[in-house]
C-alpha cells in the first residue's frame, strides 16, 4: 500500500491509526456505487408501486402488527398501511441523508491535504445522494402525503449539523449512527423476513451494502476522537448520546401523527405497539450496537445508564452493578 504523504499541519498521532481503514473503505467504494437511475429498472414490469400494493404488508418484526387494532384489519388496509409506513420511514431517511451529505461536505473542507478521509467523505456523499434519490422515488411513487421530518427538526439540524461535523466529531458521529444504525438493523431484519416487491428489496440491499461502510466510518472516528475529549465534555456526551438514540429511533420506527390520523390509528395502540415491553426491546435492539460502542468508549457513566433505561433503550451495557440479568 503506497504510504500517505504527510501535509503540513497534519497531526499524524491523530490520523495514522485509521488511514489503513479508511485506505480500505476507499478503495471498497471506488467505482462500486450504484446509480438510482442507472440500476434501478422502476418502469418494467411487476416493478409498480403504489399505496394498494399487496406486497407492502408490514414485516412481522414490526410492534404495530402484534395490536388488536392491526389484526382486525382488511387485508386492503393492512397493504395501505405498509405503504404508508414505508413511504414514511424513507421520507424520514431520505431528509436525514440530505442533512448528512451537507455536514460532511462542511467536515471536508476542515481537513488537511493528504488525508485519506477527505476522499471517502466525498465517496460517502455519492453514495447518500443516490439513496436520497432512490428514497425520494419510491415515496412519490407510493403516492401518500408521507411527512418525512418535522419541519422544525430539518431547520434547526440544517443550521446546527455543519459546525457540529467540522468542532465536535465525537458529537456528529454518534448523531449519524443515531440516524443510520437503528435503520440498517431494521431493514437487515426485514431483508431476512423476504421483501416481496423487487423494487423495495433491491433498493434495501443496495442500501444495506454501502451502508454498511458508512456505519463503519462513522465508528471509528467516535472510537478515535472521543477519548480525547475532557471529562466535562465526555459526561456531557454521555447523556446526549442517549437521548438522541431514543428521539431518533422513535422518529424512524414510530408512525407519525399525519398517519395515525390517515387510519385513525388510537393512541392507545401506538403506545402499545412501541411503549410496551415488547415494543421497548424492538427500539432497544434496534440500538444494540451503538450502544455497546458507547460503552467501549467509556461514555456509559451511570447517569448514561440511567438514562438509556429511562428512554427504553437500554440493554446489558445499561444495567445496574450488581443486577442480575435474567
Amino acid at each position: 500500500m503506497t504510504a500517505v504523504p504527510t501535509a503540513p499541519g497534519r497531526s499524524a498521532d491523530r490520523f495514522a491509526p485509521v488511514d489503513a481503514t479508511i485506505a480500505r473503505l476507499n478503495h471498497l467504494s471506488a467505482g462500486r456505487g450504484h446509480e438510482a437511475y442507472r440500476d434501478i429498472p422502476w418502469d418494467e414490469p411487476g416493478n409498480e408501486l403504489g399505496p394498494d400494493d399487496p406486497r407492502l404488508v408490514l414485516p412481522s418484526s414490526e410492534p404495530l402488527t402484534r395490536t388488536a387494532w392491526y389484526a382486525g384489519l382488511s387485508d386492503a388496509d393492512k397493504a395501505r398501511v405498509g405503504a404508508w409506513k414505508l413511504a414514511c420511514s424513507l421520507r424520514v431517511g431520505a431528509d436525514f441523508e440530505n442533512l448528512l451529505q451537507q455536514a460532511l461536505l462542511s467536515r471536508a473542507l476542515t481537513l488537511p491535504l493528504g488525508v485519506p478521509e477527505f476522499r471517502y467523505l466525498h465517496h460517502e456523499v455519492s453514495e447518500e445522494s443516490e439513496h436520497t434519490m432512490m428514497f425520494h422515488e419510491i415515496a412519490h411513487r407510493l403516492g401518500v402525503p408521507a411527512p418525512g421530518m418535522p419541519w422544525w427538526l430539518r431547520k434547526l439540524v440544517e443550521m446546527t449539523i455543519p459546525a457540529v461535523a467540522r468542532h465536535d466529531p465525537p458529537g456528529f458521529f454518534l448523531t449519524v449512527l443515531a440516524g443510520e444504525d437503528p435503520v440498517d438493523r431494521m431493514q437487515r431484519r426485514w431483508l431476512a423476513e423476504g421483501v416481496a416487491h423487487p423494487i423495495v428489496e433491491q433498493v434495501l440491499r443496495i442500501h444495506v451494502t454501502e451502508e454498511s461502510r458508512h456505519v463503519s466510518y462513522a465508528r471509528m472516528s467516535v472510537q478515535r476522537d472521543t477519548p480525547r475529549l475532557g471529562p466535562v465534555r465526555r459526561q456531557v456526551l454521555a447523556i446526549t448520546a442517549p437521548l438522541t438514540f431514543g428521539f431518533a429511533a422513535r422518529l424512524m420506527f414510530v408512525p407519525p401523527p399525519a398517519m395515525a390520523r390517515a387510519f385513525g390509528v388510537p393512541w392507545k395502540t401506538l403506545r402499545t405497539a412501541y411503549e410496551s415491553p415488547e415494543g421497548r426491546a424492538f427500539l432497544a435492539d434496534s440500538c444494540a450496537k451503538p450502544r455497546k460502542l458507547v460503552a467501549d468508549v467509556g461514555l456509559m457513566t451511570p447517569a448514561g445508564k440511567a438514562m438509556w433505561r429511562w428512554l427504553g433503550i437500554g440493554g446489558p451495557e445499561t444495567e445496574r452493578r450488581g443486577r442480575r440479568r435474567t
